[in-house]
């Protein structure tokens, strides 16, 4: 029985400690000063917290819809990744930035040092250009996808 009773003391003690870090935000140190516990030990019942199955993390988005739907046509078309934006009803231009300034992102996200990036004109490609809002430099190639004498125009 007094096995019992500190396996339930323990367990309530871990669910305190994770509520009042994932729930409440509170750091590890505060969490010890207020239980009286050494940060250590508020970091070991964390650990047996995930564990025991204690913790369950999900993750909510107003666009979930969209990332099924990039998940979908990643998976149907084989692709490494794709972007789903939402459009903005009424508004061709302002669908038009939506869609530049996600394909920025993604181009920041992914671009490495070394890349060769082929590109074409286009509302959709001079969106994407408008959409870049880079804080470093790449060294990367850029060169016409179609047309030209397939020279390197630009060396960012």
């Amino acid at each position: 029985m007094v096995e019992h009773r500190q396996g339930f003391e323990t367990v309530r003690q871990i669910h305190t400690v994770l509520v009042l870090h994932f729930i409440e935000g509170k750091k590890q140190s505060e969490i010890a000063t207020e239980l009286n516990l050494s940060t250590s030990k508020v970091n070991r019942l964390i650990s047996q917290g995930r564990k025991l199955g204690m913790l369950k993390i999900e993750i909510e988005s107003p666009f979930q819809r969209l990332m099924d739907i990039e998940e979908a046509v990643t998976r149907f078309a084989n692709l490494g990744s794709a972007v789903v934006t939402p459009t903005v009803e009424g508004s061709e231009k302002a669908t038009l930035q939506q869609v530049g300034r996600a394909a920025a992102s993604h181009l920041t996200e992914t671009l490495r040092d070394g890349d060769v990036i082929a590109i074409t004109g286009g509302k959709a490609v001079s969106a994407l250009v408008d959409g870049l809002d880079v804080e470093r430099q790449w060294d990367v190639t850029v060169v016409p996808l179609t047309g030209g004498a397939g020279q390197i125009f630009h060396r960012c």
